[in-house]
């Protein structure tokens, strides 16, 4: 005969009623786990005020000093006198943040504003420095070959000729309407073998805050109002051809004009009124010798390898004079022109 067991399974009933409680019971407690903490408002300014006053009042003791200075941080960052800095984004961001969120905040803002980290120097590696070196000689080497090209040719290049930014005059506001004009004194010294004749200069006044060109043309050359032809005197005008050719080695003023208000009323008001950092960009694009035709090199030797040669010659001067204790971090300007950009993805 055998005793009988007692059943322990549970009935259908009761198994549904039991598991409808738990279910009950665990709703609430993940409903209770995804509560929102007080959350800032920052509608207003006072509104955001309030709401980091509650905030921090919410904030367990523990970590109520590092709120409050992460608070008292953004508060000093986003409402100083002369306004926030403008690579910050809105201080209304944060508006619904919680104090987790708040705190990453604060630290994204910390990392935007603070001083980069200057990198340790470079330890001096002279191998390195002369394999450098003998590259940056093999490109001056090529860049002085473009130039003895560009001669053997027949043409001038821009090295042959010194001169500086002209001497700007505006028009005067109440010149008679008849010389009203702005003026440019260029100081131009010839360094050819040949006499040339006074060179095509080209002027770009750029306005910095739109980016664009106020002016960009070429200016006018105006001969000496009289010259000497061996007794006699010939006046611009009557029997003039061309100007006086330049001598080598002559350091010579030649004076270049352009808008004339008898001829372009809006052009002299523009020199007239030029705004306060208006860059003026100047360049020689033409040097006509004997023959009347432009000779100046615009292919093989232009301004940018010349521009080249001459920070590859005092890099070089630069590494001679250190061989040991050269390195690309201590180097003079003149051996980082043409490569400020090879580090900006680094």
């Amino acid at each position: 005969m055998t005793t009988p067991t007692k059943d322990t399974t549970m009935s259908p009933r009761v198994s549904s009623a039991l598991i409808r409680v738990l279910c009950h019971a665990g709703l609430l407690l993940a409903l209770a786990g995804c509560q929102r903490s007080v959350a800032l408002n920052a509608s207003s300014r006072d509104a955001l005020t309030a709401s980091l006053k509650a905030m921090s009042r919410a904030t367990p003791p523990a970590a109520r000093k590092e709120f409050d200075s992460a608070a008292s941080y953004f508060d000093q960052q986003y409402f100083k006198p002369g306004g926030h800095d403008t690579n910050l984004p809105d201080w209304r961001a944060v508006q619904g943040m919680d104090r987790t969120e708040f705190l990453h905040f604060v630290g994204i803002v910390r990392g935007v504003l603070a001083p980069p980290v200057a990198l340790p120097p470079d330890a001096p590696d002279p191998e390195v420095t002369r394999r450098y070196l003998e590259s940056l000689k093999l490109q001056r080497d090529l860049l002085v070959e473009r130039r003895d090209q560009a001669h053997s040719d027949g043409h001038y290049t821009v090295d042959q000729f010194q001169w500086a930014n002209p001497f700007f005059t505006p028009p005067a506001p109440n010149a008679p309407v008849l010389t009203s004009a702005a003026t440019f004194i260029l100081n131009f010294t010839n360094h050819t073998a040949f006499n040339v004749y006074p060179p095509t200069l080209h002027l770009t006044i750029m306005d910095p805050d739109k980016g664009i060109p106020l002016f960009d043309e070429d200016l006018e050359y105006v001969p000496d109002s009289k010259r000497k032809t061996l007794d006699k005197v010939i006046k611009a005008g009557f029997g003039w051809n061309r100007p006086d050719p330049i001598p080598p080695n002559s350091p010579t003023l030649l004076r270049y004009v352009c808008c004339q208000l008898l001829k372009r009323p809006e052009a002299n008001n523009l020199m007239q009124h030029l705004p306060k950092d208006a860059q003026f960009e100047y360049s020689i694009t033409a040097v006509e010798d004997y023959t009347q035709q432009d000779q100046l090199d615009h292919t093989t030797y232009t301004a940018r390898e010349n521009g080249e040669l001459n920070a590859a010659d005092q890099c070089i001067a630069d590494i001679k004079a250190r061989m040991r204790t050269w390195t690309p971090g201590t180097a003079i300007p003149a051996c980082r022109a043409g490569h400020e950009h090879d580090t900006d993805d680094n």
